[in-house]
């Protein structure tokens, strides 16, 4: 966690800025996740990503209990389980996911799907409900 900040604006940094181009990559059945901040990558108050669904993939259903998540589409096509419905995002949709909401995305169409990912906790959990496929 990053250390409480004072009320006035900060000029002076004790510290450099932290870029990241490349993230922490995990390969995963469905595709691939990097995450630049929050757990294992760079300690965070918040974790920031990017994942990759192939094409007609899907994440296994799961939920956060400590934390939102918040995705913008970058490209390709998602059909996203919301709890009990489904929701159909493109290029430049963003969406929210409140903790304990059971989602999953799936890849719709003919190219990978690619999306930011937020979270609100730099110690972001995930209870899977299925093991990926």
């Amino acid at each position: 966690m990053s250390p409480t900040t004072p009320d006035a604006p900060i000029f002076a940094v004790d510290h450099p800025a932290y870029v990241a181009t490349e993230g922490t990559r995990i390969e995963v059945p469905w595709g691939l996740i990097r995450f630049f901040t929050g757990k294992g990558a760079r300690p965070s108050e918040t974790t920031v990503g990017l994942c990759q669904v192939r094409p007609g993939a899907a994440m296994p259903v799961h939920y956060h209990p400590n934390c939102e998540e918040t995705i913008h589409i970058l490209s390709g096509r998602c059909a996203h389980m919301y709890g009990q419905d489904t929701v159909d995002l493109g290029p430049g949709q963003t969406l929210l996911i409140p903790r304990y909401v059971v989602h999953r995305a799936t890849a719709v169409g003919p190219d990978p799907l690619e999306f930011l990912i937020v979270f609100s906790s730099g110690e972001r959990e995930a209870v899977f409900l299925e093991e990926p496929a």
